[in-house]
């Protein structure tokens, strides 16, 4: 018998079994929200033939065996429902965390269309006190601009630093402003990264990150 169908004689009265899904159960699995993301989800990493499948499977995404195969009294469409929460409605759709991960409980929510587009594979995510968002979610949090995040980050500053709305503080460096100019302009003018530049001047990136956005 297919995993997506137990007996109702099976999941009744059984304490295994949410009242959501007992619920669910009075109609069919076509017709319940969560169907159709669900088994896209399946198709996109199971079926080589799907158009998404080189973006998925392809590449070594894979669904977690609770939702692929189910447990001994829900079956693994049943086990998302409970483990995602109801669908939304409306632009939700599925969304894994880390696009890099797998589909699992951990890594999945349901998200907007904002959402989705801030966790592209592109995207990079910054994790800070056990939470992990994107640049522009970070930057929104602590008022703190996505371009100063990515050049404190790329000056070698630690993700803390990054995140922190005051000053990244520098050492104090035996340098006349002409040379800070030069610096500054040594870093902003060129593809040459704070380390890069560091290295030239004698300086720690952070001082470099420093000069680059003073003078």
């Amino acid at each position: 018998m297919s995993k997506t169908q137990v007996p109702l004689d099976k999941i009744r009265d059984n304490p295994a079994v949410p009242d959501l899904i007992e619920e669910r159960r009075e109609v069919p699995i076509t017709q319940w929200p969560e169907y159709w993301p669900y088994t896209g989800m399946i198709k996109r990493c199971k079926n080589p033939n799907d158009g998404s499948y080189d973006k998925y499977g392809g590449r070594g995404i894979s669904v977690c065996d609770r939702w692929e195969n189910g447990t001994e009294h829900l079956s693994g469409l049943e086990c998302f429902v409970v483990d995602m929460g109801e669908y939304p409605g409306g632009d939700y759709s599925l969304d894994r965390i880390d696009n890099d991960g797998n589909y699992t409980p951990e890594n999945c929510r349901w998200a907007t269309p904002l959402q989705q587009s801030r966790n592209n594979r592109n995207c990079r995510l910054i994790t800070h006190d056990g939470k992990t968002q994107s640049v522009t979610e970070w930057a929104e949090e602590t008022g703190v601009s996505r371009s100063t995040i990515y050049k404190r980050l790329d000056a070698g500053c630690s993700v803390e630093e990054a995140l922190s709305p005051g000053r990244v503080e520098r050492n104090d460096v035996n340098l006349s402003n002409d040379e800070k100019k030069e610096v500054s302009e040594a870093y902003n003018n060129s593809d040459s990264t704070a380390k890069e530049v560091g290295k030239e001047y004698g300086l720690k990136p952070q001082q470099v990150y420093y000069y680059a956005n003073r003078y």
